[in-house]
């Protein structure tokens, strides 16, 4: 195409692969994804991750209304058709997924009353992506950004301001994802990290536009360290104080900078801001998570809310106290079966819950990243006709009964617990690549296994139906949420790894 070789490509593996991947890696309602491997470009030196999409298999069913053979729609979720969606990345660019087509499709059927539009692909799209927000309106001052509206050339009267892109790997549902790409609405445009002197060498991922590497707190779209990690100062009684990395507990919320940019904080919440000079001292490329205790190395350049505002101006503009989301799923062969619809629903409605949805990584629902000031809906508005009726929603999701491989409990379990609660699980066995299973173990493990009393592990012998029943009891001053994970033993079999491991769907708060 265009002088371009494209290739669209499905292959297939043997299903003891996935058995195998799911034994190292965690997945779960909150990270619906496996990394499966990297694609080797083609010509070049350079390759791209695959991940397969992977869902619970406790999805509830959520009523679809179609409209014509190119849109349906449910009640947090819209799908259209779009036989050549993706090919307008050939000329225009790895990330242009010709929006205007898209929203204008949108707008035919669906009210002008969304903040963000964000488009998943069915299909996923290779790239060096995970996702990316364009800003279509800026109706605030002092950020770094100039006002403009460009909302018209995509169908809008001046509501929309984003437009986000998500290459169909299962991102597009994660927490991480979702707040580091609403987050650019607002930043990184500010031009006071030029003005120090000397100069800061911005490294890591997309500088222009990410938050470069400074103390204090965890920043959700850090070019140099991912939301669940930040700096720490610690205090030395002889000798200049040092700085490490430790994990962003007990949540990962929106850093002051960004409440201020939005309008949900004042001047006086930015803190004096410590930016450090060794911008790739973890990677000169990426954003990353380091090691809990690592060293933060070099020196320090200091920045103020005053100089800020000395490069941006005043901050001025609209207050962001809600981010309407319209979630618009285009798929080429033809609109999804039911089926497929239910699941993208359930996330999409998941997004917009206000709490009891906290993520492993410790990212929580919009609500509580910016401190109960603001609110994200993802209601999907008809023009023309009545709004679907909403399926269950994501709070307080639970481990479905077969959602370990390996074993099939008798019920789900899970959801919103309390510290001091007792979790009674009991299922039955289900491997039959050996006779001489003995004992079945559960293993719960607090966000980031964080020391000693974070990590709950229970033992039960199998009967003669290869049947187990044991319990859990989730201490006192351990709320946070668990990973679930099944392991099975037989005499002398020594250590295992999980048979999988589950997230996202054990919150255990205070009592």
């Amino acid at each position: 195409m265009a002088g371009r070789l494209v290739s669209v490509f499905h292959p297939k593996w043997p299903a003891r692969l996935l058995r195998s991947a799911l034994r190292y890696q965690s997945w779960g309602v909150d990270r619906p994804f496996l990394y499966w491997g990297r694609l080797r470009i083609p010509g070049t030196n350079d390759d791209t991750g695959v991940y397969l999409r992977i869902v619970p298999p406790n999805i509830p069913r959520s009523p679809v209304v179609r409209i014509n053979d190119r849109v349906q729609y449910a009640s947090h979720v819209v799908n259209v058709r779009d036989p050549d969606f993706g090919d307008s990345r050939v000329q225009g660019g790895d990330t242009d997924l010709n929006p205007s087509e898209i929203t204008r499709l949108f707008y035919e059927h669906f009210a002008d009353e969304y903040e963000v539009i964000a488009v998943v692909s069915e299909a996923q799209q290779l790239g060096d992506w995970g996702g990316f927000h364009g800003v279509i309106r800026n109706g605030i001052d002092g950020i770094g950004l100039d006002r403009f509206d460009w909302s018209a050339r995509y169908g809008s009267a001046g509501v929309l301001q984003g437009f986000e892109g998500y290459p169909g790997t299962g991102n597009w549902a994660t927490w991480a994802a979702v707040w580091h790409e609403q987050g650019h609405q607002y930043g990184e445009y500010t031009k006071a990290w030029e003005s120090l002197r000397p100069p800061v060498d911005r490294r890591g991922h997309a500088p222009d536009v990410h938050t470069p590497l400074l103390f204090p707190d965890a920043v959700t779209y850090g070019a140099v360290l991912t939301g669940d990690r930040r700096a720490r100062r610690v205090r030395r009684a002889e000798g200049p104080d040092r700085f490490e990395i430790e994990p962003t507990l007990p949540l990962v919320r929106y850093h002051p900078l960004t409440l201020f940019r939005m309008g949900l904080v004042p001047a006086a919440a930015v803190p004096r801001l410590l930016v450090f000079r060794r911008q790739g001292q973890f990677d000169d490329e990426t954003s990353s998570s380091p090691e809990s205790g690592a060293v933060v190395a070099g020196a320090r350049a200091a920045l103020t809310v005053n100089d800020l505002m000395a490069a941006d101006g005043i901050r001025r503009g609209p207050v962001a106290r809600r981010i309407r989301r319209a979630i618009v799923y285009v798929s080429r062969g033809g609109l999804v079966p039911k089926a497929q619809m239910d699941v993208l629903n359930y996330f999409a409605r998941r997004l917009g819950t206000s709490s009891g949805v906290t993520s492993w990584n410790r990212h929580p629902s919009f609500r509580e990243a910016t401190g109960g000031r603001a609110n994200m809906t993802t209601r999907i508005r008809p023009r023309r006709r009545q709004a679907a009726r909403q399926g269950s929603g994501g709070r307080c999701a639970k481990v479905g009964t077969r959602a370990l491989v390996g074993v099939t409990l008798d019920r789900q379990v899970g959801g919103c617990l309390r510290t001091g609660d007792t979790l009674r699980v009991s299922g039955r066995l289900t491997l039959n690549d050996r006779r001489d299973y003995s004992t079945v173990c559960l293993s719960f493990t607090r966000y980031l296994d964080a020391g000693k009393g974070d990590r709950i592990f229970e033992c039960a012998r199998l009967d003669r139906g290869n049947r187990f029943a044991l319990e859990a009891t989730f201490r006192a001053g351990r709320p946070g949420g668990y990973r679930m994970a099944a392991l099975a033993f037989w005499p002398g079999s020594g250590p295992q790894y999980p048979l999988s491991s589950y997230t996202g769907a054990i919150e255990v708060l205070r009592r």
